[in-house]
């Protein structure tokens, strides 16, 4: 049983034919060149661009929470300010109630005065 074709045997046949050529046989090394392990200045130069990256990303995430926190401090200030209206509307109908309490009082102590005296008489 063959593992090649007798296209793909051709194709080989030429890839060794251009191997012995010179500039062919450099590709072919470079095809299947082992990586080589990146110099100090790559790998630097590589993390220094990862680090900026992640430093972007921190950076965007840091805004992103100043601003939602600038939004809800403006809501609590709004909502302070509400609650503040609220607080001095219900004293103004609070004292309205007491006063108009205090009217009726009168009025029925009075009116009670008069009836008391018309009954003496």
């Amino acid at each position: 049983m063959s593992f090649f074709s007798a296209r793909e045997r051709a194709e080989l046949g030429r890839s060794v034919e251009t191997e012995t050529e010179g500039e062919g046989r450099e590709s072919v090394r470079h095809d299947f060149a082992p990586r080589q392990r990146p110099r100090e200045d790559d790998a630097a130069g590589h993390l220094g661009s990862l680090m900026q990256r992640v430093a972007k990303t921190v950076l965007q995430e840091i805004d992103d929470l100043i601003a939602e926190l600038w939004r809800r401090r403006e809501k609590l200030l709004s909502e302070s300010a509400r609650v503040q209206r609220e607080i001095i509307e219900y004293a103004k109908l609070n004292q309205s109630a007491v006063q108009s309490t205090k009217t009726i009082t009168e009025r029925l102590s009075s009116l009670k005065k008069v009836t008391n005296a018309a009954v003496m008489n």
